[in-house]
């Protein structure tokens, strides 16, 4: 807003009167001239003052808009992370699941291969006797 620098000092009277006459009208005038004066600035810094809270009323009401918005986007996302941990849980436990499942059938092959190995050691091993007739 502009400034307003239109500031009059009160006429003097050049000759004095002794009921008032001329220099009192002057001074009324000025002062009803000033005061309209500062009726039409103090409007304008009333319409400046509305002006400016309403501005202010739209721009607190968009960042609220803005931050509601980014509410439900972390909200969004913070689901969406959710499904991703549950997903990254369930695949782990499956393979962690899987490699005991194989290493039981493992365990249990191989237990079977050497014991059969082993049984084939033994047979290997004691010869077959045979008694002599005389």
């Amino acid at each position: 807003m502009a400034k307003n620098t239109k500031n009059t000092q009160p006429p003097v009277s050049s000759q004095p009167s002794a009921n008032g006459g001329a220099s009192e009208h002057a001074r009324l005038d000025w002062v009803l001239k000033s005061q309209s004066d500062l009726v039409g600035r103090i409007s304008a810094i009333e319409a400046h003052a509305e002006h400016s809270e309403k501005m202010l009323l739209r721009i607190e009401k968009l960042i609220e808009k803005a931050s509601d918005n980014q509410n439900v986007e972390i909200g969004k996302a913070n689901a969406e992370i959710i499904k991703i941990n549950k997903k990254l849980a369930y695949a782990i436990g499956a393979l962690i699941s899987g490699c005991v499942v194989i290493g039981f059938i493992v365990n249990g092959q191989l237990g079977k291969i050497s014991s059969f190995m082993e049984k084939q050691e033994i047979h290997i091993v004691q010869p077959v006797t045979t008694k002599k007739t005389n």
